[in-house]
């Protein structure tokens, strides 16, 4: 079995990883998601990956029954000092714009 990202371990990725796998123990974990991603495509065993990379390399969803679920935010962050300025502006417009336009791939649900 795949392990999640050693930090997000006791976040919700990381439990529910846990809670859907039966606390089974892992053969791999790894701070290196192109390595977790490698290793699932390979067919080498699971990992708690974002939906948009499942999708991206056609892998497949596994929802058990009664498998804990999770949502997880995207937060946009600006530096106080450069936050009101012009270009500053148009980029974070830009990626709400982006991610909005995107929705549908990177949630389950809209």
């Amino acid at each position: 079995m795949l392990g999640c990202l050693k930090s997000s371990a006791t976040l919700a990725q990381g439990i529910c990883f846990r809670e859907a796998t039966g606390h089974t123990p892992l053969w791999l974990r790894t701070e290196n998601l192109r390595l977790q991603i490698d290793a699932v495509v390979a067919g080498l065993g699971l990992a708690a990956l974002p939906k948009i990379v499942g999708d991206h390399h056609n892998l497949v969803a596994i929802n058990q029954s009664g498998a804990a679920s999770f949502d997880s935010e995207i937060w946009l962050l600006r530096r106080q000092d450069t936050q009101d300025l012009p270009h500053v502006g148009k980029i974070a417009s830009c990626i709400e714009e982006i991610v909005s336009n995107n929705k549908s791939r990177l949630v389950s649900h809209v």
